[in-house]
């Protein structure tokens, strides 16, 4: 990966820590810790514990929230659709306009953001079965949650954790690194999808909500989030809250304040959406049937997702204000995110998993008033692996795993000479039914995403020339490029999904 050599990465941190530590000094008047207390061992994180941080200097440090949405398109966040966020992060902090996920299914993305790993490195492969939350139960005890928890950070996880959460009989389990847990419970998206009629597992108890207005799920969770950042914001232990909203993942369950909202609202249909000819497109996609959707069908159903947006908007504003009336944005690091896209009918698909645009491509903004850049708009590669080395790297912390992702405030702050060209993309299929297709391996450039099947089958799009992915040019692109991008895959591709072998 064409990312910043060891030498060029150590010197870029060293220089935008200092930047830092500026910036901080004027905006704040503290100064950054020259030292910080290791992760503290697994076995002696006891949950809803704040252990003895009596040494630990920690009020200069930055509080995090790092906010990630379910299944949200990328370009949904506008003035008009989630004006909040989009006041507050974007012209106020930094836009990566091109944010990506590595695996675009719930687990795998959220394993990769918590521990800045792809997925052959952190064993989580799929949203159920062994190689889901089960394969990261093997992991979370070195996590960003415990991380963050070891080195004097109050930790509060509010949502959906990976995926499903348990039932309410057998649920007992506190995940390592969490002093503050509101973790949504029994979710399977088939008669309980986590909007109304839900559990949470809440610091060690399992709290029922019913189906009134006020039972909302985004509801709930935004105001969990304020109650955190509420709780003393003069507290001399920076904080790190994970929100994780189930929304907009459908079915789409609108908050009740937003049932008629958006009303005008109009989009054209993306020319891939019910592609017509799908003959160059791999075999489980030339299954599919063909679709005869509208545009005005097409708009109805990403309406749906918009509108379960506005509660999050109106939610996410509110804390935002709490944040500047405690003085606490000055020093909270802010990072949104999805964890994948939605294909909405893209080559006749719904769904995510798979390696189109509409899959991987995610909305991505990162603010820190004490770095400053705010209205920035980054054109280079931003991914879900490089969440948790941006933030370890903003609060000093280096008792960590290895990392496949990169911090991204040398990105931000200018002090990168050079950075990613390409980076991997993955998938496993859990089973035949699974609508992301069989197991694959890919390489997203900058201008080519070159995908290896299992089932021996190739995918190459052009999209300087093709940003629909229409046209499937594998066959026909020169041995030359076949050959370049084939070896790039193969090494970022190691190991591969567990069910597949790539050819060297």
């Amino acid at each position: 990966m064409n990312s910043l050599s060891v030498v060029q990465k150590g010197q870029a941190v060293l220089s935008v820590r200092g930047r830092i530590r500026r910036h901080l000094a004027r905006a704040i008047g503290l100064t950054i810790v020259a030292t910080v207390l290791m992760c503290a061992a697994a076995g002696t994180i006891v949950p809803g514990h704040i252990p003895d941080r009596a040494n630990a200097v920690v009020p200069s440090r930055p509080n995090i929230l790092l906010i990630v949405t379910d299944d949200q398109k990328y370009g949904t966040v506008t003035p008009s659709i989630m004006p909040n966020v989009y006041r507050e992060l974007s012209q106020r902090g930094v836009t990566f306009d091109n944010g990506f996920v590595s695996n675009s299914w719930c687990c795998p993305s959220r394993a990769s953001i918590l521990s800045g790993q792809y997925s052959g490195h952190n064993g989580v492969w799929t949203s159920g079965g062994a190689l889901g939350l089960t394969a990261w139960r093997r992991h979370e005890t070195t996590t960003l949650a415990t991380w963050l928890h070891g080195a004097g950070y109050r930790t509060a996880i509010i949502g959906k954790y990976l995926n499903g959460y348990g039932a309410r009989a057998s649920m007992t389990y506190w995940p390592p690194g969490w002093d503050v847990t509101d973790i949504i419970m029994n979710i399977d998206y088939h008669g309980h999808d986590g909007y109304y009629d839900y559990d949470t597992f809440q610091n060690g108890k399992i709290v029922h909500y019913g189906s009134q207005p006020e039972d909302y799920s985004t509801r709930v969770f935004t105001q969990r989030a304020r109650q955190f950042f509420a709780a003393d914001p003069k507290d001399r232990y920076p904080k790190f809250a994970y929100l994780a909203y189930p929304s907009p993942h459908g079915p789409y369950t609108i908050d009740p304040l937003d049932t008629n909202s958006l009303t005008g609202f109009h989009t054209t249909m993306p020319p891939n959406v019910c592609e017509a000819d799908v003959s160059d497109k791999p075999l489980w996609i030339r299954q599919q049937p063909a679709c005869s959707e509208t545009d005005n069908q097409y708009s109805t159903h990403l309406l749906g997702q918009l509108r379960m947006l506005q509660s999050v908007d109106r939610g996410l504003g509110q804390l935002f204000s709490d944040l500047t009336a405690t003085g606490q944005i000055r020093n909270t690091i802010i990072i949104y995110i999805s964890d994948n896209g939605w294909l909405l009918k893209a080559h006749r698909m719904t769904g995510k998993e798979l390696p189109y645009e509409e899959s991987i491509r995610v909305p991505l903004f990162l603010r820190w008033d004490a770095i400053g850049h705010a209205g920035q708009h980054i054109p280079g590669f931003a991914v879900n692996i490089d969440l948790a080395p941006t933030i370890t790297d903003a609060t000093g912390i280096t008792g960590h795993d290895a990392y496949d992702g990169v911090s991204l405030l040398p990105l931000i702050t200018g002090a990168a000479n050079s950075w990613r060209s390409d980076f991997l993309v993955e998938h496993m299929q859990l089973s035949d039914l699974d609508k992301g297709g069989p197991s694959f391996c890919a390489i997203r450039n900058q201008r080519y995403l070159w995908a290896e099947y299992s089932t021996g089958e190739k995918e190459l799009y052009d999209l300087s020339n093709d940003p629909w992915q229409l046209h499937n040019i594998a066959s026909t692109a020169t041995s030359e490029l076949r050959t370049t991008l084939h070896q790039r895959l193969t090494s970022l591709c190691n190991p591969p999904p567990p069910n597949m072998t790539v050819s060297k």
